[in-house]
């Protein structure tokens, strides 16, 4: 579920833990951690704060009465921290300098860490070489390959992005020995890994998906392709029985709607014209066959994309299918502008971009339902003039480069009165962006500048507005605090993660507030974020067979209920392979 913010939302300024947990006074660093802070202002305000020359606020305390609310004065770095209020899940992912031969170095997560441990042991994997060859009957394959960490918790996504890489284009003739791909991984890791077959080879082999489980050594692997597939051979044709050129034939599973087969084109210059074939593992069940006019066709001719049950077609005395593929649909011209509000004076908009979608584009003469998607672009005097098949359909508009509009979303019937071949003169005006505007402030109300303010759009729809699915267009957008700790992000309506990250070296946590509600334009939306003394976790880099980890970034993500990992603060660990992480003691909306 989502939050929508209210008119205005004022953060308290202190939060007080549960009365049953006792703070210390203060906490002294190890000898072997004492932070060595330098130019420390003698005279110390009793809000904790020190400004430098560049007017920038630091988080700085000589005792616990410098320092608000719960947080407590660290006296070996001098700043003010805390413990946390609720204990989440904590993963740290690091992210080891690339190798000095130029090698790039994956990111590793760890975790999950209790929040009231305080320091932790990063014992992180060696990076091991990971090379190989990708072959169909010892012919090496043009492909792209991609590494997709899988969590040990498998309620939780992954904080780590997925690693794809590319074969090496290799003559026919180089001796098999020859390598195809090479990277670097974190040893002890399982990969869930797709292979995509690349240019002509798309045509005969379908992708491939497997699991890896790399151990603690070097990884020399060989992925052959399968060769035991099912054939689907058949014809495309017209209601007149005439083959068709010019369209791709593919398998799409259903309950992943992922493409499970090689893609078949039909071309005027084939032996056969209309003929198509395509390969899919014999294992393969529960899919539809996606038939999409080319490129170079729907430049020509508008034509839906089908989806056939290969269930309903029927196989003739040859053991092809014969597919007929309706292209009479009459097109129909659709015209219209698209205008700024009458706020700005309903002046035209032009560069917007119109996407059109409809699933019910019906040819009469054989009921086949198809779906069609529609892309147009408005000219200078913000005119849209294109063609489209008659059905009902979902417009999305987004506009040029007026950063103060929103995007738009409508449903509209595109079907022409009897008799008539145009539907001409509709006005689309586009709405005015949210503007989240607001304050960054230390916990004692001191205006915080350079802040980075990162509104992250989830996509998903936002319940209590008039279109909730307008939050699937929503827009992600930043900014940086001005002199005064202001800012102002310019939102479309959705959900957003609503992050505030602190300048570097001032010593105030992340604030992070989840699923934040942006609903509607004509409110002027204030919010004021104030940053807190961080929760302190003390991390020690080292490799599983030993030797530091220095120059590493690493950063913390809190995992929500739902699984979802979301980043709250960042470090680099320094020469001796210790880092401090700053993270909030509470996340919003966790």
């Amino acid at each position: 579920m989502s939050r929508t913010v209210p008119m205005s939302r004022t953060l308290p300024m202190s939060r007080t833990l549960p009365m049953s947990r006792t703070l210390p006074m203060s906490r002294t660093l190890p000898m072997s951690r004492t932070l060595a802070i330098a130019g420390l202002a003698l005279a110390l305000s009793s809000c904790a704060l020190t400004v430098d020359d560049a007017f920038r606020v630091q988080n700085r305390c000589a005792s616990d009465d410098d320092c608000v609310g719960a947080a407590y004065c660290e006296t070996g770095s001098s700043m003010c921290v805390q413990e946390p209020v609720l204990d989440y899940a904590l993963y740290l992912q690091v992210a080891p300098a690339d190798d000095p031969g130029g090698a790039s170095i994956a990111p590793v997560a760890l975790g999950p860490y209790n929040m009231f441990d305080g320091d932790v042991a990063l014992v992180v994997p060696r990076q091991i070489s990971v090379r190989g060859t990708v072959r169909r009957h010892d012919v090496p394959i043009a492909a792209q390959i991609t590494f997709t960490p899988q969590p040990a918790d498998p309620t939780v996504v992954s904080p780590l992005p997925a690693r794809p890489i590319s074969t090496r284009t290799i003559p026919l003739g180089t001796e098999l020995r020859d390598i195809d791909f090479a990277t670097q991984l974190p040893s002890r890791g399982t990969y869930a890994v797709t292979v995509e077959p690349l240019d002509t080879f798309r045509s005969e082999i379908p992708p491939f998906r497997g699991t890896l489980t790399v151990g603690s050594g070097d990884q020399a692997l060989t992925i052959p392709l399968p060769t035991d597939e099912s054939i689907i051979e058949g014809d495309l044709v017209d209601a007149a029985g005439v083959p068709l050129v010019g369209f791709e034939i593919r398998a799409i599973e259903r309950a992943t709607n992922l493409r499970i087969s090689s893609i078949a084109t039909t071309r005027a210059a084939d032996a056969v014209p209309g003929a198509f074939s395509i390969a899919l593992p014999t294992s393969a069940s529960g899919f539809d066959l996606e038939i999409r006019p080319t490129d170079a066709r729907q430049g020509a001719e508008l034509v839906p994309t089908y989806r056939v049950q290969p269930e309903l077609l029927i196989a003739g005395t040859t053991g092809r299918v014969r597919i007929l593929i309706p292209t009479s649909i009459a097109a129909v011209r659709w015209a219209g502008t698209v205008e700024a509000p009458a706020q700005q004076g309903a002046g035209p908009i032009s560069a917007a971009v119109l996407q059109l979608h409809a699933s019910d584009v019906v040819d009469a003469r054989t009921g086949l339902v198809g779906s069609v998607d529609i892309t147009l672009t408005t000219d200078a005097e913000g005119r849209y003039d294109g063609f489209v098949l008659p059905g009902h359909y979902t417009i999305a508009i987004t506009p040029g480069g007026n950063a103060d509009l929103a995007v738009l979303r409508e449903e509209r019937d595109l079907r022409p009165l009897e008799g008539q071949t145009e539907i001409l003169g509709h006005v689309f005006s586009m709405p005015l962006r949210t503007v989240l505007g607001g304050s960054v402030r230390a916990p004692d109300g001191t205006p915080v500048r350079d802040a980075m303010v990162r509104a992250a759009s989830l996509g998903i729809a936002l319940d209590g507005v008039a279109d909730p699915l307008v939050g699937r267009l929503a827009r992600s957008n930043q900014g940086v605090s001005g002199p005064n700790g202001d800012f102002r992000l310019e939102l479309d309506v959705g959900v957003y993660d609503l992050v505030v990250e602190p300048p570097v070296g001032s010593g105030f946590a992340w604030s992070v507030d989840l699923s934040y509600g942006i609903g509607g334009s004509t409110a002027r939306l204030s919010d004021v974020v104030q940053l807190d003394a961080p929760v302190v976790v003390d991390a020690d880099l080292t490799w599983l067979e030993g030797g530091i980890i220095s120059g590493a970034e690493v950063r913390a993500f809190a995992v929500t209920t739902s699984g979802r990992a979301v980043q709250v603060g960042r470090a680099t660990s320094d020469a001796d392979g210790h880092a401090r992480i700053l993270v909030p003691a509470s996340v919003g909306g966790l």
